[in-house]
């Protein structure tokens, strides 16, 4: 009868289990197949004077702030990310987990017993191992922290991620603009091209004058190229951020801006970003569960006890009830070296957010310093700007009155687009490294605005 009652409280037990599901891998490739039904975050974006709601449209063309919550919702190593924080937070759980009972069930059937020892001897009990419970509190403790810090961790590649994705949009654009320059650079040097070509024929110019433009306009449509490639290059690699099919094409709208850091605003983040960042809050979630497993293995140094109740009967049908409990000896082992492993790993986590935070401030002044000296390059390639346009609208007035030869005036032309390509290649710069200085700050995506 016993037995009946112990083998339906196992079944009992048992039906609370975990059951299997199959789950075949796939052998082909899968994207979205169509980027108007993925489901993305609405991302809230605020300023010193107002907060803004973007919500995904891509019916519009796509801005920074779409491009990026496109990013963080279909990423595929985002998606990796979110698995190993699931792994992470189930072997913290798993970690913080009372050990169970052990049930122990003892027959022992007779042989060639003789009279009054033919009855069936057996054992029951139950034990435990008591010195689970002095440890357990620091170890739930601890799995709570690891919990909390693969939630940081994700959160931080997240954040990563968003700065990817903005720096790439902004080249990508800044690439297509530079590459209607060199289009126009490129036909203006045809056509002077096809001019001393002609002049040449007629002995009305020399052959190295030819030669020098001829070469000229091979090196520009090379550049054209080139950059084409890149372009290519930058598109695939966003549609691969973005977990879309190669051939998707998306409409890219730079509708959005960055406006300055200022100095006060860069500081002020700075004296709290130990409060931000999730990268370094998940090293204080990380330094926490290790100060916890440096106490767990402080408190293992005591001995280990297990205890239990069992009820005996031997074959002279004698019943007889009782205890077990038996105590390691802390003699050799004593748990030191567990001790050792913990303490040397809480300086190793201590020392690795000193030195994060050194970098970070460290980071921050460099790229402080090269925004400032980009701010005044800009400045004054804006100056230079407003001249060589205004010498350029002059030209094209003087060149339609035949005032001025074609070359001429499209070298006026030809020094203005040079101008232009450098000063939208100095200000990409100084967005990317407005971007990475946001990040450091814990800022990522606060200040993008609509111009």
């Amino acid at each position: 009868m016993k037995i009946k009652t112990i083998l339906f409280i196992i079944t009992i037990l048992l039906t609370g289990c975990a059951t299997y599901d199959s789950k075949p891998l796939p052998e082909q490739p899968l994207w979205p197949d169509n980027i108007h039904r993925l489901e993305v975050p609405v991302l809230t974006l605020s300023t010193e004077s107002e907060s803004q709601h973007f919500i995904f449209n891509p019916n519009d063309g796509l801005d920074v702030v779409e491009v990026a919550a496109m990013a963080v919702a279909n990423n595929p190593n985002l998606k990796v990310a979110r698995d190993v924080a699931g792994v992470t937070k189930a072997q913290a759980f798993q970690a913080g987990l009372l050990p169970d009972p052990t049930l122990l069930i003892y027959p022992q059937l007779p042989i060639n017993g003789g009279n009054g020892t033919s009855s069936v001897a057996s054992e029951y009990g139950v034990f435990y191992n008591i010195s689970a419970l002095i440890t357990h509190s620091s170890l739930a403790k601890s799995s709570k922290s690891t919990e909390q810090k693969a939630d940081l961790d994700l959160l931080w590649q997240e954040w990563l991620v968003l700065s990817q994705a903005q720096i790439l949009f902004e080249k990508i654009c800044t690439n297509e603009k530079i590459l209607q320059w060199l289009k126009e650079k490129e036909s203006i040097l045809k056509n002077i091209d096809q001019a001393q070509q002609e002049a040449l024929l007629k002995k009305d110019l020399d052959l190295s004058v030819t030669s020098i433009n001829t070469l000229l306009y091979k090196e520009v449509s090379k550049q054209r190229l080139d950059l084409e490639r890149t372009n290519t290059q930058d598109r695939h690699l966003l549609n691969q951020m973005l977990g879309l099919a190669p051939s998707t094409e998306l409409q890219l709208v730079n509708n959005l801006t960055l406006p300055e850091l200022s100095s006060a605003k860069v500081q002020k983040q700075l004296k709290q970003v130990t409060h931000l960042r999730p990268d370094l809050l998940a090293l204080q979630k990380g330094y926490d569960a290790q100060d916890y497993r440096l106490r767990e293995a402080i408190l293992a140094q005591f001995p280990t006890i297990n205890f239990g109740f069992a009820r005996l009967r031997d074959n002279g049908a004698v019943e007889y009830n009782g205890f077990d409990l038996s105590i390691s000896l802390p003699i050799f082992n004593r748990n030191q070296g567990n001790v050792a492993i913990a303490k040397a790993t809480r300086q190793q986590l201590f020392d690795e957010y000193q030195i994060r935070i050194n970098s970070i401030y460290s980071e921050v002044s460099q790229l402080t310093h090269d925004t400032t000296i980009l701010k005044q390059q800009v400045s004054l390639m804006t100056e230079s700007m407003a001249t060589l346009s205004g010498l350029s609208r002059s030209g094209r007035i003087a060149f339609q009155n035949q005032d001025m030869d074609l070359f001429s005036y499209s070298q006026l032309r030809i020094n203005e687009i040079d101008k232009k390509i450098e000063l939208e290649r100095t200000q990409q710069l100084l967005v990317e490294q407005t971007i990475q200085l946001s990040m450091l700050i814990g800022e990522p995506l606060s200040n993008w605005v609509k111009k």
